[in-house]
């Protein structure tokens, strides 16, 4: 009684924005049809049926459409962005603690311990820095303990990398059947 109809319609695209504040794309589209639906049943006349006797609410019903369709993908975009302000908020904060770590570190040892720690953390993946001894062969440097066992085909997978100064070994396109993904650093 107190409100109009188009009171009544922006109830139902708040009712849309909330669903798409908190689902996905295709529960938030469910809803939008499901608010037009339920505001033609409900407020368009005849009354508690789905037909329409003025051809006007058609309109009406392709705007709110339109409209809700666009309050999801809005909202939906701002989640995204949100999740990914997070992640790069994370990352940010592991590399200033790491990099506050490294300035304090003495000796090659400790250096490695704290990279390998810290890269662990955030690729969620056991760490293994191998480097080249005099000879150019790489080699678990001497006082780390090995992340994973580093037989002589994976030493040579992590060789390749190295003198060819290319990723190589699982996941990546050369010698791709190692057990681990080897990267040189520069």
């Amino acid at each position: 009684r107190w409100l109009s109809r188009t009171d009544v319609a922006m109830v139902y695209l708040l009712g849309v924005g909330l669903v798409a504040s908190r689902y996905s794309r295709g529960p938030t589209i469910l809803a939008s049809f499901l608010s037009i639906a339920l505001f033609d049943f409900d407020f368009v006349p005849p009354r508690f049926t789905f037909a329409v006797s003025d051809v006007r609410y058609v309109l009406t019903f392709a705007v709110m459409l339109g409209i809700a369709l666009v309050i999801s993908a809005l909202t939906l975009r701002i989640r995204e962005q949100a999740v990914t302000a997070r992640e790069r908020e994370r990352r940010t904060a592991a590399l200033y603690a790491m990099s506050r770590e490294l300035a304090g570190t003495r000796g090659l040892g400790e250096l490695v311990a704290v990279a390998a720690r810290h890269l662990q953390d955030t690729f969620g993946a056991a760490v293994q820095f191998l480097l080249p001894d005099a000879d150019g062969r790489v080699e678990i440097p001497v006082g780390s303990a090995p992340a994973f066992p580093v037989d002589e085909k994976e030493r040579s997978v992590a060789q390749w990398a190295f003198e060819h100064a290319q990723p190589a070994g699982a996941g990546a396109s050369t010698l791709s059947g190692a057990a681990a993904l080897y990267v040189p650093l520069p």
